[in-house]
């Protein structure tokens, strides 16, 4: 008896739905800071971005703005998280508070508790 010389069929578990793959590099050169995303030619596109999450952010309730004073007399640091208004997005009466995070900001390396 003579063995089949046709190469064996693959198992269809091992099949990735669709078969068809993609790949795209795009090298995109994306600012690192405020400053330079409003003076970059995307400037418009940024702005719209920034303010869809402040908005998001506002929206679920992530921070609550607080004086500075109150913050630090009132609130242990390793067990809360402060922070600046973002630059761009400081109320103007309400320079001097800062921001004591409720719930975690993606990117951040401690979350608040």
């Amino acid at each position: 008896m003579q063995r089949s010389k046709r190469g064996g069929i693959p198992h269809r578990r091992y099949e990735i739905e669709g078969e068809s793959f993609m790949c795209a590099y795009v090298d995109i050169d994306e600012p690192t800071t405020y400053e330079e995303s409003v003076t970059s030619q995307n400037a418009n596109d940024w702005m719209t971005a920034m303010k869809e999450e402040m908005s998001s952010m506002a929206k679920n309730n992530v921070w609550e703005t607080m004086d500075v004073k109150e913050a630090f007399l009132n609130g242990e640091l390793d067990e809360e998280i402060y922070m600046d208004q973002p630059e761009g997005f400081q109320e103007m009466r309400q320079k001097r508070k800062v921001s004591r995070l409720k719930r975690s900001i993606y990117g951040l390396k401690q979350s608040s508790k």
